[in-house]
């Protein structure tokens, strides 16, 4: 991926998403990213869908605006080996908004794919 890419690709994750992508962070990885597919390792790798809700009073109100039954997010907990003792909503909370990256991500991937295999 050449640098004029990498800057459309940043502009794009950072106006459609909430994942803090900084492409000065990535000049040491812009040649090896040829596909999408390496790309999204390039994001996985280095944490970028990964959320961190610090405190409980954030975590709190995320899950009320985003999953008041808790459905969803206890449904994520789980497919990630939680188990019901382990759970604070702080750890939903993450789990959720790290989900919701991964969602937003799965959304642009055909735009960033013309963008990085162009």
């Amino acid at each position: 991926m050449n640098a004029k890419q990498m800057e459309q690709v940043e502009k794009l994750i950072n106006e459609r998403t909430d994942i803090d992508f900084d492409a000065q962070y990535f000049e040491y990885a812009r040649e090896d990213v040829a596909t999408i597919d390496d790309f999204e390792e390039l994001v996985e790798d280095n944490n970028l869908f990964n959320v961190d809700v610090i405190y409980y009073a954030n975590a709190i109100k995320s899950l009320q605006e985003n999953d008041q039954s808790l459905q969803y997010s206890i449904q994520i907990a789980v497919k990630y080996g939680y188990e019901l003792k382990d759970i604070t909503s702080k750890i939903l909370a993450s789990l959720l908004a790290s989900q919701k990256n991964r969602e937003d991500f799965s959304y642009i991937r055909g735009e960033l794919e013309e963008i990085i295999e162009a």
